[in-house]
């Protein structure tokens, strides 16, 4: 047997005893959804950082500067970026909605059941294509790492649908804030470790912005930083832990303190991405990070390293299984009618499951996420954040949301169809910002005509 194995299956043996502890406080949806509401800026700070710190932020980013070169760095900056936001204000504003999932903003502010379910199902497909990315992520890290048989994967897949079904909400937060702790010391450690070893000068390589390089990264330039900082603001995983929130206040702390910790992060995949290029590491189907990682440290780094991925990956994916199956459980109930605690957990089941299935379809990591991010930011952001911030004042304001989802969809459509460099990730959120205001227009235009005309019959 492989005794690298041995903590790898330790970690899923300790995740799935957790699911197995709160399965027995989670006896209804609000508890299994929320954790009842009750989660202090500690536990937040932790699961903020965890969920973001998966498949993507260390694998992608890694694989996408061994491309690109330090451009990658704008990724993890941008969810930096987005929790100095919801820590700067935004997350406490959330926090005083006190509803259930972010979907539910368009039915109490625009008053439309029909946008709630559309909104829902683009969070559905934008947070399942995100969570096969990281079964997609798991299943290179497995490779890299030597373990290859299809087994492995399949169980440690099986144990985050299990322990994410069985304990719910609080499972996550709990198993999140453990598996942070662990991480960031294993991916600090490291990171230091190979510095002397390095054939690429650190110093250099983060200055170092070659034409070359700059002529891949340019058309994916504000993509990279734009859409993570802006999907932190709408991604029902994040909107989720602020409802979750025991007051505002620890939002506020959390939000923050997150940012501190991506922030130190940050660096490490984009460092560990360029050695690889440095080292001429290649192949789609092994890691880019890890094969790094392998080659310039010893055994014991490398599987301290391996460990930290596997959390990494494991942890965002329980994060947005519940978030995933939380906007079906709780959108498309008739009369806010909250469904039995087995069928919700059934739920949850199935939609990992469905991941499963398209990990063996997907391939490119980055991309899967980036391009559900453009979809996701492109239809909701504009109205959502207008609703949080304006609330009662959206009321009157559907033909706006409804105009900008259809433009800002529009928008993501022709910038697939059509090249326009580095500029064309910021058309689609404008198209939408467009609608919504042409919609705006339209509704006050409206009123005042109405008004008019009460008054011309009031003079009569």
């Amino acid at each position: 047997m492989d005794y690298s194995l041995i903590p790898f299956l330790f970690v899923l043996l300790i995740s799935f005893v957790i699911g197995c502890f709160f399965s027995k406080s989670s006896k209804k949806q609000s508890d299994y959804f929320l954790g009842g509401r009750s989660l202090g800026w500690p536990l937040l700070t932790m699961t903020f950082a965890a969920t973001q710190i998966g498949g993507g932020f260390i694998l992608g980013t890694a694989d996408a500067a061994a491309e690109v070169g330090p451009f990658a760095i704008l990724f993890p900056l941008g969810y930096c970026l987005g929790f100095l936001a919801l820590g700067a204000g935004f997350g406490e504003k959330l926090r005083c909605l006190k509803l259930d999932t972010a979907s539910d903003v368009f039915e109490r502010y625009y008053n439309s059941i029909l946008l709630k379910k559309i909104t829902s199902i683009l969070s559905i497909v934008s947070l399942t294509v995100i969570l096969v990315a990281q079964a997609v992520a798991l299943k290179k890290f497995l490779f890299s790492m030597g373990w290859a048989d299809e087994w492995i994967f399949l169980l440690a897949w099986s144990v985050v649908i299990l322990y994410t079904t069985q304990g719910g909400f609080l499972a996550v937060v709990w198993t999140d804030t453990v598996q942070a702790v662990v991480m960031v010391v294993m991916l600090i450690v490291a990171f230091f470790f190979t510095m002397g070893s390095a054939p690429t000068d650190t110093t250099t390589s983060l200055t170092l912005f070659s034409s070359a390089q700059w002529d891949l990264a340019e058309p994916k330039i504000l993509g990279y930083l734009l859409m993570p900082f802006l999907f932190i603001f709408i991604e029902q995983d994040m909107v989720q832990r602020c409802f979750a929130a025991k007051s505002k206040r620890d939002v506020a702390i959390g939000g923050l303190l997150a940012a501190l910790v991506l922030f130190i992060l940050a660096i490490i995949p984009v460092y560990f991405g360029m050695q690889a290029s440095a080292l001429q590491i290649e192949g789609e189907k092994s890691s880019k990070f890890m094969e790094a990682v392998s080659l310039l440290t010893n055994k014991g780094i490398t599987a301290c390293a391996a460990s930290a991925v596997l959390l990494a990956i494991i942890s965002t994916a329980s994060s947005l299984l519940s978030a995933a199956s939380s906007n079906i459980a709780q959108d498309f109930t008739k009369n806010k009618e909250k469904l039995p605690i087995r069928r919700t957990k059934l739920i949850t089941l199935f939609t990992g499951i469905i991941a499963l299935v398209g990990a063996y379809t997907a391939t490119n990591v980055l991309s899967c996420i980036i391009v559900s991010y453009e979809l996701f930011v492109a239809c909701l952001f504009v109205p959502f954040v207008f609703a949080v911030f304006f609330r009662d004042k959206c009321l009157t304001l559907l033909p706006a949301a409804i105009l900008s989802v259809i433009f800002g969809l529009s928008g993501f459509v022709l910038v697939k169809f059509v090249s326009f460099g580095m500029w064309g990730e910021l058309l689609p959120i404008c198209s939408s910002a467009l609608g919504f205001g042409l919609g705006y227009v339209y509704v006050k235009l409206r009123s005042s005509n109405k008004e008019s005309l009460q008054l011309a019959e009031t003079i009569e």
